[in-house]
């Protein structure tokens, strides 16, 4: 028995290489996190820049207010590198990574969707696969849309 047409079975074929594809990317951003030295180096940029702030507010108009304000921008400087730090590898378990499980989920939910759906307009029209369709003849007659059988 057929569980998908060669039409779907082609289009079916073309979704998975794009999502080859993408996943492809995926990987690459996650086997290649930021260098070390590059994250160290950032990090005490910021120390630096957080430690001579207060020096230029204190010399300017600010004189006492400078502290707040240093701790508002130090706060919102360290925040955001720890957000850099956090995303760059957005692929996990953590609470601010990729729902991927959920991505899958609904992927396979498709894709079963599709085949039962198949099935059932099969099944409607009392259409049967046998000796006559494979005699058929059609366009799309190629290794790559042989229709998958059940075994």
């Amino acid at each position: 028995k057929e569980l998908v047409s060669p039409l779907v079975h082609y289009k079916m074929n073309e979704i998975l290489l794009q999502l080859h594809t993408i996943i492809g990317g995926m990987e690459r951003i996650l086997r290649c996190p930021m260098p070390i030295g590059y994250t160290h180096l950032m990090r005490l940029a910021i120390i630096l820049w957080m430690i001579g702030l207060p020096l230029g507010l204190v010399a300017g108009e600010f004189f006492y207010w400078s502290i707040p304000v240093d701790v508002i921008i130090a706060y919102f400087f360290t925040g955001m590198e720890e957000l850099a730090s956090q995303l760059e590898n957005p692929f996990g378990i953590d609470p601010n990574d990729l729902p991927l499980e959920q991505f899958t989920s609904t992927l396979r939910n498709h894709i079963f969707e599709m085949m039962s759906s198949f099935q059932e307009q099969r099944s409607k029209s009392g259409r049967r696969a046998g000796a006559a369709k494979a005699k058929r003849k059609t366009r799309y007659e190629t290794e790559d849309l042989l229709v998958v059988k059940k075994n």
